[in-house]
């Protein structure tokens, strides 16, 4: 839902000030207000039909508990003769659902080993002995734990996993590749109908979804490779459009020439 609001955000951004070169004061004071309102609006529609969502949900779970079963299975009969409130609310009450401590207990250990990090692997090993209850959640993921345990901010786990050199590395890739296909995105009055508003707008809302979720690597999960596969897109798009001379031409394997392709 955080990855959808931004989505949404950032393409009314784009459509609101990528159409025109210049502004005056008055018109950036204006669309500016314009893309406040307008991302309330979706903010707030989007958390009334989660809870009007939530809400029915409830009713019909209700209702389907009330309705008499005949079952031999133990669990089965369980779960029906549950008078347990049913709701579709978070267990946690506060705003964070944890993830303060997860992202205190991952700085702490990002100090102990600032320049190389402690390697993807060990970060559950690692929770054991500096954490008397080990990294907070680690438990609920049983023997999957040291495989599933993260710190839910894929910038503090390439910190503490990588380093500040390797976070270096990163950051100077993606603020290269930003700044890259940004100047296209705005200077291009041709790319207003193409896909590459969508996805500039999709890898700009996954940079800020990913300060609260495992995001950009590590983990071997559909929104990580979505993420890749975008990325990948967006430069086959760039290349092929503005750069196919420069980037593609032709090399040579064991004397034999080949045209590079892009598929």
């Amino acid at each position: 839902m955080v990855l959808l609001i931004g989505y949404a955000v950032f393409f009314l951004i784009y459509k609101m000030f990528g159409s025109e070169r210049k502004f005056s004061f008055k018109q950036i004071m204006t669309k500016s207000a314009a893309c406040l309102a307008a991302g309330l609006v979706i903010v707030m529609s989007l958390f009334f039909v989660r809870t009007v969502t939530q809400a029915g949900f409830v009713q019909i779970l209700k209702s389907t508990s009330d309705t008499t079963y005949t079952s031999t299975d133990p669990l089965t009969e369980q779960l029906t003769q549950d008078d347990g409130i049913v709701t579709f609310e978070h267990e946690n009450t506060n705003i964070d659902s944890g993830r303060f401590t997860l992202w205190e207990q991952g700085l702490t250990m990002f100090t102990q080993h600032p320049v190389l990090g402690i390697g993807r692997g060990n970060v559950y090993d690692y929770g054991n002995e500096m954490f008397e209850n080990g990294i907070k959640f680690s438990a609920d993921y049983k023997e999957l734990a040291p495989f599933l345990t993260d710190f839910h901010n894929a910038y503090i786990s390439l910190l503490v996993c990588s380093g500040v050199l390797g976070f270096a590395v990163f950051a100077v890739f993606g603020l290269r590749f930003f700044k890259h296909i940004t100047v296209y995105v705005f200077h291009d009055d041709s790319l207003h109908e193409s896909v590459l508003p969508c996805m500039y707008s999709f890898l700009c809302s996954y940079a800020i979804y990913s300060f609260i979720e495992v995001g950009m690597l590590y983990h071997v999960a559909f929104v990580v490779v979505f993420f890749w596969l975008i990325l990948g897109y967006t430069s086959c798009f760039l290349v092929r459009r503005y750069e196919p001379d420069r980037t593609l031409g032709r090399f040579t394997v064991f004397g034999r020439s080949f045209r590079k392709s892009i598929l």
